[in-house]
């Protein structure tokens, strides 16, 4: 019997609910109902009439949401519990604070902050003992390195304590000291009889002797990692989480029920929620409580077959559980959820949380006094105790004179620039959309004093970079600071003059990707040499790593002379990394448009998360690596990191991953320190204001200090604005204006790092890259083979001619064949992504093809294939396709001019047409290529081809005659409407050719 539908104030219906029913449509009662249904409802010819009584009665045994309320709106309930002693349900948050709440009616009872991250309160580094009114007893805290997330009482005043460390703790609470200490480490913890059930994340669920902690049992019969389990008379239940494939973990439906009797499994119980957290709540029978995270609650008998029917929901409005308990008089279920909501459910409205519960104390009630008793009988009573207004005529001494005082009309603010610059005009009304800068209907009491000539507004009006009119600010913003962006045409970026904007050597970043507020970040890593040489030296298996995709976009800066590259691949590693979605690193494209996101907090942020992500990436010992280079060179000892010798002092905690492994993640705190008096000097200024902005620093340093040898550099110093790179003076560099510049964050360099580090580049890309590699389909086998791969005496030499042709798919999923006149690369990057469009009639690409269980192709990751781009490039070969110039772009990757032979203007003349290859491969070669579907081998093939037609055409320096060639293709070109004839030859030389499919060896 479900009563979700009812209200939980589970007395506040009406009396009755009455509707109409119109003539012929008169009730009658149906026979096979169950009269106990029928009670309390009444028919009657006029309509129904449906009697709610005043207490609802529940059936007992059945659990229904009798309350809810929010801790605190948006917080996560991280931990719940009823009390033992007294009729008190306590609550801790994400936030450490503490909260109780009586009865079945959840009153609120106490409230308080209990510690850094949440009566007992354990935290992942600290065990506090409050009182139930928020006195501390103790704080407890732990030796460094633990990770602490279960505590179990196994006394009146002992207790255990466990976690992801590598070893359990025995806490006595009468002398607040640890009293034993056991191994290994234990994440779950439950206690039956005399006997400790310990589970682990590696999915092993181990019986223990309760006084000794010695093993008795051990049930593994878990493949993937443990969620939770209940143990009950002679039954223990588990779920658990099982793989998906490509490292996804799952809640399995099935749940491993284990008899204590003989020590082994029986029947798997199935059922129909992902259960995450379960319980046996024992009443008449040993009923098990499966919940899962997005609310679902179902109850079974654990030895029998579940049903779909005792599914209920807990109505959590679409927030995750977070926790789950049971009271000891299993009369109430309480569920906390993401959004600090407390949902208690029971399946009687009366409910008692204990057998026997001590009386709770309540705080005396607020004592307020009341107003005094006039006694009118009293003579000298003052009249000026009786409140009463003003009535007389005459004018009050306070009371300014007309000539004296000048009416001040409130001062409409202005209007907001960006609906100004959104406005269109209908006769003499404006109107625009609504960019949501403000609160509905409010506008601030007192405006600020802003010197506006309303008469000059429009005037004088500065342009951005793109030369697009803008609308200013109240605090005007020089140019070369504003936003830049990318003005595109008919020609995409081909006609975009980026030299406007950079004229220096230095390499800006594009800005029209998403989550491109890291360009600044990565052009200050970029400039700093340790971290840069660091990176590129780094190489290494995974296939998202943000330090190799760091060191690769580095290489590329290295080589641009002043043209803007794109940090596409390393941004889409960034989003794939689960840490930096936990940290709000990651923005929506909404999110960065509308200027939602607070960047001073978001950059410092990512400073963080890219810094200890790099520590850990350059430290981690892999097994065989298919990549060696001369990372090791850099780091020097493998227990030193050069990211925590650059930033300072390291502090190590102690974790453990879900796969068993330790990992010693590292936060770092710079070393230098400044001392009092300079803080309490700066500190000390009565009222803080723009004009008393310094820059401050310590008596000893110089801004702009030498990097070697001491004294002040005479370099330039220079503003990146993404793609905009401009110098500037040095007074302007250091100069602050609060009212639109702050600094984010702030770099200081050690003058003889260079002595500390080996600063060498070593290219860590070596040949085997282009050996034999293992594919990542399934189902591909050798006869399905496209190319051959290179031997190591086949290796190509600078100069050689190698053909090169990229198709693409929608969206941002890439497919990369590199071949010559016999395919030694013919490579399918393999994508978790969904795919919109395969663009089958372009790119050749099926579907399936992307697919590592369906697909026959050779499939790879998209780094395994930009290894071997690179080596080819760092080589010296020469590419030649048709388009290179795109393919490069979404590959990101810079190549030299003088590498890159692109057939596209080969044959074009200026201020024309640019022409197909598939055109040109008819009208020079007599070849009819892309006919059903698109094929890359056969363009390589072909742009091979054209390429040495143009040879043939040029040998001798004949340009003369190249250029009437080229004319008499475009006279061609303009008769056929640059469509290829079906039946007529390429250049009246015969029948069209195709190039003959190549066998696979």
């Amino acid at each position: 019997m479900n009563f979700d539908g009812l209200d939980p104030g589970m007395g506040e219906y009406a009396p009755a609910l009455h509707g109409s029913l119109e003539p012929g449509m008169e009730p009658s009662m149906d026979p096979r109902l169950n009269p106990v249904l029928l009670q309390g409802v009444e028919l009657n010819p006029d309509g129904f009439t449906v009697a709610v009584p005043e207490s609802v009665h529940m059936m007992e045994g059945m659990f229904s949401e009798l309350h809810s309320v929010h801790a605190e709106v948006g917080v996560p309930v991280t931990a719940t519990h009823f009390d033992l002693q007294e009729e008190l349900l306590w609550m801790g948050n994400h936030r450490g604070h503490g909260m109780s709440f009586f009865g079945p009616t959840m009153g609120r009872y106490s409230s308080f902050q209990s510690m850094e991250t949440g009566v007992l309160f354990l935290s992942k580094s600290n065990l506090k003992c409050q009182t139930r009114g928020g006195l501390v007893m103790f704080d407890y805290l732990m030796e460094e390195g633990a990770d602490m997330h279960s505590l179990l009482m196994t006394g009146n005043n002992a207790m255990l304590m466990g976690g992801l460390q590598n070893y359990v703790l025995e806490f006595d609470l009468n002398t607040v000291q640890q009293t034993q200490r056991y191994s290994p480490g234990v994440a779950i913890m439950r206690q039956y009889n005399r006997f400790l059930f310990c589970g682990n994340i590696s999915g092993k669920v181990s019986l223990c002797d309760l006084r000794t902690f010695k093993l008795e049992h051990e049930f593994d019969a878990f493949s993937s990692s443990l969620s939770d389990f209940d143990v009950h008379g002679n039954l223990l239940a588990a779920c658990w989480f099982s793989s998906r494939g490509m490292n996804e973990l799952a809640c399995d439906r099935f749940l491993m029920v284990f008899d204590l009797r003989m020590m082994r499994t029986v029947t798997p119980l199935q059922v129909h929620v992902d259960p995450l957290f379960l319980c046996f709540i024992p009443t008449y029978t040993s009923r098990l409580a499966i919940i899962s995270q997005t609310g679902q609650c179902q109850f079974c008998e654990p030895t029998g077959l579940a049903n779909l029917a005792d599914v209920f929901h807990v109505n959590t409005v679409g927030q995750l559980l977070m926790s789950f308990d049971v009271s000891s008089s299993k009369q109430a279920l309480v569920f906390g959820d993401s959004g600090g909501g407390v949902h208690l459910w029971s399946d009687a409205p009366e409910v008692s949380y204990n057998g026997y519960s001590q009386e709770t104390e309540f705080a005396l009630p607020c004592l307020v006094d009341s107003l005094p008793q006039l006694d009118w009988i009293h003579d000298l009573l003052p009249l000026s105790l009786i409140p009463m207004p003003f009535t007389s005529s005459e004018p009050l001494l306070s009371d300014w004179v007309t000539t004296q005082a000048t009416p001040s009309p409130r001062r409409a603010p202005p209007v907001d620039p960006e609906i100004l610059h959104t406005m269109k005009t209908v006769g003499f009304v404006g109107y625009a959309p609504n960019p949501h800068t403000r609160p509905r209907d409010q506008v601030p009491y007192k405006i600020k004093e802003v010197e506006l000539d309303f008469d000059n507004y429009n005037q004088g009006v500065p342009e951005s970079p793109i030369g697009r009119d803008e609308e200013p600010h109240i605090y005007m913003v020089p140019k070369k600071y504003r936003k830049v962006t990318i003005k595109y045409s008919k020609l995409g970026l081909e006609d975009f003059d980026f030299k406007h904007y950079n004229r220096t050597l230095f390499a800006g970043l594009e800005p029209h990707i998403p989550n491109a507020y890291c360009n600044c970040m990565i052009q200050v890593l970029y400039f700093l040499e340790p971290i840069r040489c660091l990176v590129q030296n780094h190489l290494c298996q995974k296939e998202f790593c943000l330090a190799c995709e760091l060191g690769f976009l580095f290489h590329m800066l290295d080589l641009s002379r002043g043209d803007p590259c794109l940090a596409s691949n390393f941004l889409r590693a960034f989003r794939t990394i689960p840490e930096a979605s936990a940290l709000c690193l990651i923005l929506a494209d909404s999110d960065e448009q509308t200027g939602k996101a607070r960047l001073g907090r978001l950059i410092q942020s990512w400073n963080r998360f890219i810094l200890t992500q790099l520590h850990q990436e350059t430290q981690e010992q892999e097994g065989p690596q298919a990549y060696r280079g001369a990372s090791s060179s850099v780091l020097g000892s493998s227990g030193e990191s050069v990211i925590g010798r650059k930033f300072g002092c390291e502090v190590e905690n102690s974790s453990l991953c879900r796969c068993g492994k330790e990992t010693v993640p590292t936060a770092f705190f710079p070393s230098f320190r400044f001392e009092n008096e300079i803080i309490s000097k700066i500190s000390l200024f009565l009222k803080q204001g723009p004009p008393e902005w310094h820059t401050i620093g310590p008596a000893s340093s110089r801004l702009g200090e030498g990097l070697a040898g001491g004294g002040v550099t005479h370099q330039q110093w220079y503003l990146f604005n993404d793609f905009l790179i401009e110098p500037i003076d040095k007074a302007e560099a250091a100069q602050f204006d609060v009212n639109w510049k702050l600094p984010a964050i702030l770099y200081y360099a050690k003058r003889n790092y260079h002595s500390k580090y080996d600063l060498r580049i070593k290219n860590p890309i070596e040949a085997s890259v282009l050996l034999t590699e293992a594919s990542l389909a399934r189902k591909q086998r050798k006869s399905h083979a496209t190319f051959i791969p290179l031997m190591v005496s086949e290796m190509p030499q600078a100069g050689d001619l190698v053909g090169l042709d990229a198709e693409f798919v929608t969206l941002n999923q890439e497919e990369a064949e590199l071949r010559s006149d016999v395919p030694f690369i013919d490579d399918y990057i393999s994508t978790q992504e969904q795919v919109v469009d395969y663009l089958t009639q372009y790119s050749g690409i099926k579907p399936g093809d992307l697919d590592a269980k369906i697909s026959s192709k050779h499939l790879t990751t998209l780094k395994s294939t930009y290894l071997k781009l690179r080596f080819l490039i760092d080589t010296g070969v020469r590419f030649v396709g048709h388009g290179l110039q795109k393919d490069f772009r979404v590959i990101n990757l810079l190549v030299l001019k003088d590498q890159v032979v692109d057939t596209v203007y080969l044959f074009h003349m200026p201020r024309k047409k640019m022409i197909s290859l598939h055109f040109l491969a008819w009208y020079f070669l007599d070849l009819n290529i892309q006919g059903e579907n698109h094929d890359s081998i056969e363009d390589a093939r072909t742009a091979l081809a054209l390429y040495r037609k143009y040879l043939e055409l040029s040998c001798g320096g004949a340009i003369d005659e190249v250029r009437k060639v080229l004319k008499g293709l475009y006279e061609k070109g303009r008769k056929l409407d640059w469509k290829v004839p079906d039946c007529d030859t390429g250049d009246g030389q015969g029948s069209p050719k195709i190039f003959p499919s190549v066998k696979g060896l």
